[in-house]
């Protein structure tokens, strides 16, 4: 099976692929590849918030939800995005 980056790249790099295709063609490609590295990075703080790699037992006097702070850290997710994104998601309920 080809990759969809591998035949966006292909597509983008034809001889009869001079004008506008080109471009977006190489940007769908150039997308897919960050939205993969983003989807990894996401899933190793998701493996890592489960307990499966070097998540440590709660530090002495530290709060039930001491972790978050390491989450939002590895995901790079704030209360801001975090807020955007819930509003997405009520939006989609919505409609």
């Amino acid at each position: 099976m080809t990759d969809i980056v591998d035949t966006l790249r292909a597509a983008a790099s034809h001889p009869y692929n001079e004008h506008g295709p080109h471009e977006w063609c190489t940007q769908a490609a150039d997308e897919i590849t960050h939205l993969r590295a983003r989807v990894a990075e996401l899933e190793g703080a998701v493996v890592w918030a489960l307990g499966y790699t070097d998540f440590e037992p709660r530090p002495e006097g530290a709060g039930a939800y001491w972790w978050r702070k390491e989450l939002s850290k590895r995901t790079g997710l704030g209360q801001k995005q975090c807020e955007e994104i819930l509003a997405l998601i009520e939006k989609d309920a919505i409609q």
